[in-house]
């Protein structure tokens, strides 16, 4: 462009765009990296007598029943073979997650790994939604402080709810502030699946239209 005979050439954007985009994959490398090597360490170094505790066994049996008899019972499989009754208040996402890894001699022990890398990739949600609002040294630290987050860490090594029930939450929430930054119908959708899933996990999380309202409102 020239103004008055002499001549300002603009820099292009692409360099700067494209060190941005290498400083945001590498942060959630870094976080991605970081979060699951320490779950993994946790669970191969800590010592526990049991990780099915409190009601956990109730969504193992559930489980159970639910693949080797279509019945969502909390009944105890019966040694003579026969299907038990259907009673159980049990929300289905957890048993039906559990069901995956359930097998004639007893659980797998790959769900906890598996918890392991959703635990993960709830710190880099966590980073991707902060980056949405705050500057990229705030994210990266709130990611990094997600990842070494005593009470998530341990939460992956139990077969607990929370863990599933984090991961759809925090998947949920990402997809919808994606949505509301992009006005996508596809994430809206995708953000009311995952959200829809977190419910069935946990019925609390139906609450959240509620909280939904007043942010929207």
């Amino acid at each position: 462009m020239k103004t008055g005979g002499a001549a300002i050439t603009e820099k292009p954007r692409k360099s700067s765009d494209g060190h941005r985009y290498l400083r945001e994959c590498a942060a959630v490398a870094v976080i991605l990296i970081i979060a699951l090597g320490v779950r993994l360490l946790y669970q191969s170094e800590s010592i526990v007598n049991r990780p099915i505790r409190a009601d956990a066994a109730k969504y193992v049996k559930a489980a159970y029943n639910l693949k080797y008899f279509g019945v969502y019972s909390l009944e105890t499989p019966r040694k003579d073979g026969r299907p038990p009754t259907s009673n159980t208040d049990l929300s289905p996402g957890f048993p039906l997650f559990l069901t995956i890894f359930t097998g004639k001699a007893g659980l797998n022990p790959a769900v906890l790994k598996v918890q392991a890398v959703m635990g993960a990739l709830v710190c880099v949600f966590t980073f991707v939604l902060a980056r949405m609002a705050l500057a990229y040294g705030w994210a990266l630290a709130a990611g990094i402080l997600t990842a070494f987050s005593p009470h998530l860490i341990a939460l992956d090594y139990y077969l607990l709810t929370e863990s599933l029930f984090t991961f759809a939450m925090t998947l949920g929430l990402l997809l919808l502030a994606v949505a509301w930054k992009t006005n996508r119908l596809m994430f809206a959708l995708s953000a009311g699946l995952a959200l829809a899933i977190s419910a069935r996990i946990r019925a609390v999380n139906m609450l959240i239209v509620f909280w939904m309202a007043s942010v929207f409102l």
